[in-house]
Order: C-alpha cells, then sequence, then structure tokens
C-alpha cells in the first residue's frame, strides 16, 4: 500500500501499489517497477521469522486488561516514530508490544507480557569509529563512546551500513544490526568479525557508517547517533 501526503497538491507518495513503487532519492521522487525481492530465506531471516511467530502467539494470549495496558503505554510512548515525511505518527499497543519484544529476543532476553515503565533513553555519542579490511584482527575494527555508557546495565545497539559508490551520500536502506547485547565499561565493541560477516571480502576505501543507540533491559532505545569512517588498510 502506498502512503500519500496531501497539501495544496499531492507533495509525496511512498510505499507500492498497482505494480509501481514511489519513492525519492537525491535526484528527487521516482516511480518504478514493483519486483518481488528475493528471498534467500538466510538463517537470521529463519530466527526473524521465528521470532515474530512467538511474540504473535504470545500477544493472541495476553488477557483484555493487558492488551488494554499496551494501548494505555502506546498512547504516552518512551520514543517518537516517523513517517517518510518526518511527521511523528503513533503506533499501537500491538505495534509497541511487537517492537519491544523483537528487541528483548534480539538480545537474548525473556518476552514481557505486561509493559515496562514508559522511560525514554538518554543517547550515547559515538567517539570513534575504526575499520580494518579483511584478515585484521576482530578488535582491529571497532565502535567507540564514552567510557561506563552503559553500566546501567542498558545495552549498546550497533547497526552498520556499507556504501561503494563513491558520493551517494548517507545511506537510507542498507542498514543492518551489527550488535545489541552487554559490553565492557572500557568504552568500545569490536566489529571485525561482523564486518566480514555482514559484507564479506569488502574493499579498503569503502565509506563505513554507523548508528549507536542505548536499549534498556526492557527493551526501550533511545534515539541515534551517527558516525562515518573509510575503510583502511
Amino acid at each position: 500500500m502506498a502512503l500519500v501526503k496531501f497539501g495544496t497538491e499531492i507533495v509525496g507518495i511512498r510505499g507500492h501499489t498497482a505494480g509501481l513503487i514511489y519513492s525519492q532519492n537525491k535526484a528527487g521522487p521516482y516511480i518504478k517497477n514493483f519486483s518481488t525481492p528475493v528471498n534467500p530465506n538466510s538463517p537470521t531471516q529463519q530466527t526473524q521469522r521465528s521470532t515474530l511467530a512467538i511474540v504473535s502467539q504470545t500477544w493472541r494470549s495476553l488477557s483484555a486488561g493487558q492488551r488494554l495496558d499496551w494501548d494505555e503505554f502506546a498512547a504516552d510512548p518512551p520514543e517518537t516514530d516517523y513517517d517518510p515525511w518526518g511527521e511523528p505518527v503513533s503506533l499501537s499497543g500491538h505495534q509497541w508490544f511487537t517492537r519491544i519484544n523483537n528487541r528483548l529476543t534480539s538480545a537474548g532476553a525473556a518476552l514481557l507480557q505486561d509493559p515496562p515503565a514508559s522511560t525514554p533513553q538518554t543517547p550515547v555519542t559515538i567517539t570513534n569509529l575504526v575499520a580494518r579490511d579483511p584478515g585484521h584482527l576482530n578488535t582491529d575494527s571497532y565502535v567507540a563512546f564514552p567510557a561506563l555508557s552503559f553500566s546501567d546495565g542498558s545495552l549498546p545497539v550497533i547497526t552498520l551500513a556499507l556504501l561503494y559508490t563513491p558520493g551517494r551520500g548517507f545511506p537510507t536502506n542498507y542498514w543492518r544490526l551489527a550488535y545489541c547485547g552487554p559490553t565492557t565499561n572500557a568504552g568500545t565493541v569490536p566489529i571485525g568479525d561482523v564486518l566480514a560477516t555482514l559484507f564479506g571480502d569488502y574493499p579498503i576505501d569503502t565509506a563505513l557508517y554507523a548508528t549507536l543507540c542505548r536499549q534498556s533491559i526492557t527493551g526501550i532505545r533511545s534515539t541515534k547517533t551517527t558516525a562515518q569512517t573509510t575503510v583502511i588498510t
């Protein structure tokens, strides 16, 4: 389904309908034919689908009162979501239940049936981002942030994107989850091995982008901070 934003005239369309995809890049809005995405059914996809099935089954087992509690949580959420045009949007209680529990599952934590306290999380700044080409030690590539940033038990969530085309600009849809888990208080997460796993034999001079946010023990996340570097030998 395409999303359409009306002004004095149509000012934007996002999504797909009637066999067409509507989007926008640096050159402006564009339309292209819709094609069915490739489905490699990778282990990561299988895990995500299994998690979604478990979360959906858990939602169906909730009482009416628990679902009402999630709706109330959604009415005053700890995070702000935006549509493709940057306008705030509201999620339903079911959507928040799914989001929170997907995040907890990715961190190896148990599912929540009742909503957590709606406590916004403080962002964490990326102080350094280093990326070495394949063949180096895992610790030679890393995301750094102030020491003790996660000493309260919250978790760093890191996503990465590689841009192979110079001058393409900031990536919008190439992000991959690289890490969501505990860390030491020293202030770094090594990413050498995960770079090779996610991107294979990536070359030097490639632009690497990273985002970092805080995830509370109850699955609530802060806004993201972003850094960019170039892969070196």
